[in-house]
């Protein structure tokens, strides 16, 4: 009996980390996508080599939207660079 209350705990903490995991992925989804969209507005009232440096940048942050939600591994220092740059105007 104690080993099963073992396993059981075991498999409820497992659990309710992958869920914490799971929300952390997900809240890092939706700051992405918001940068993305702010770069996106930037670049429809930029032009020349500023847009095509936003342009850029956006497809980046598509890119670790893309890995984030089909559970690649990736590296969080690449989200937290990327936020800022889209909050200092992708420049």
């Amino acid at each position: 009996m104690n080993a099963s209350i073992k396993i059981v705990s075991m498999a409820l903490l497992l659990a309710a980390a992958s869920h914490g995991a799971a929300e952390t992925e997900a809240a890092r989804v939706g700051e992405l996508r918001d940068a993305q969209t702010k770069l996106s507005r930037y670049a429809e009232h930029t032009k020349g080599a500023p847009r095509h440096l936003l342009l850029m940048e956006e497809r980046r942050i598509e890119g670790l939207i893309r890995d984030l939600e089909a559970g690649r591994p990736v590296d969080p220092t690449d989200i937290d660079r990327a936020l800022e740059r889209a909050a200092q105007g992708g420049l």
